[in-house]
């Protein structure tokens, strides 16, 4: 085979590559698309209001018409984050066969942070535009700017939940899994492949609870990332929609929600060294009480 032809098919195995990775990411922008308009649906609108019925098929056919474009641009943003990742990858190879080398590493740091740090962005810019209707970089923009006015410390959604989450699910599924193939050595141990069947069983019974609880983890993990982006508008305007979901956000050291005399809420500035006056949450009697 001449060099040539290696090399077209090795362009054509390559964007074959990215075809599906980009199908893949598309579907799961989607998810998060779908999730956080349904949230931003059921968080503002009023107690009483039945609109929100439907509100999953609505966002699917938003999604599917007027927002396709914005979710194959932020499917090709994330292809573009993987392709960093693999080449952070190829840095630290690199680095280890030559010994530890210093620059090799520092690369691979600095392109795995810029990943992380775009991955992160184009999420939170997804998740507003579901809300608001915008094209990505519209979105993201204001996304930035509404965090940046609040001084909202994104950290806390970044790294904790999916921590937790994901860990949570790995574990259930490896006691699911070992469970099923205790139970099953147990019930086959008369037979002569037993052992094995039982090996198998558990194998592929933690590997499918594995795919299952990873789905609804990400599901979970879609919603808390678009509760703190309504929780974020919730701030910017000075109100508050669903006191139980400010009443988790309000442990954060971001501010405080005060009643008012006639009844609203309204967040107050967090209180400094020379203030005289504290502030409560929703949850407690919301007056203005002196320091001693």
């Amino acid at each position: 085979m001449s060099s040539r032809c290696r090399s077209t098919l090795g362009c054509c195995g390559c964007s074959q590559s990215i075809t599906l990775l980009w199908t893949v990411l598309l579907f799961s922008q989607m998810r998060t698309f779908v999730t956080a308009g349904t949230v931003a649906q059921w968080y503002f609108s009023p107690p009483s209001d039945r609109s929100t019925q439907g509100t999953t098929m609505r966002m699917v056919r938003f999604a599917l018409g007027p927002q396709f474009g914005t979710l194959c641009f932020a499917s090709a943003v994330l292809v573009v984050v993987q392709m960093i990742r693999s080449a952070a990858e190829q840095a630290r190879d690199s680095s280890r066969e030559e010994g530890g080398n210093i620059l090799m590493s520092l690369l691979a740091c600095m392109l795995e942070c810029i990943a992380s740090a775009i991955e992160f962005l184009t999420k939170f810019a997804l998740i507003f535009s579901a809300i608001i209707g915008e094209p990505l970089m519209a979105s993201g923009r204001e996304a930035v700017e509404m965090l940046r006015r609040n001084l909202l410390k994104t950290i806390g959604v970044w790294w904790l939940p999916p921590m937790i989450v994901q860990f949570a699910a790995f574990t259930l599924s490896v006691v699911w899994g070992l469970g099923l193939y205790i139970t099953s050595r147990m019930a086959w141990s008369h037979h002569e492949n037993g052992h094995m069947e039982a090996v198998l069983t558990g194998i592929l019974s933690g590997g499918i609870t594995l795919v299952v609880l990873s789905f609804c983890a990400g599901i979970l993990l879609d919603i808390v990332d678009a509760l703190f982006v309504c929780y974020a508008t919730d701030r910017d305007r000075s109100q508050v929609t669903k006191q139980e979901v400010h009443e988790v956000y309000s442990q954060l050291p971001i501010g405080a929600v005060v009643e008012q005399p006639d009844g609203t809420r309204l967040y107050g500035a967090p209180a400094d060294s020379s203030s005289r006056v504290r502030y409560v949450p929703p949850s407690e009697q919301a007056t203005q009480v002196p320091l001693v």
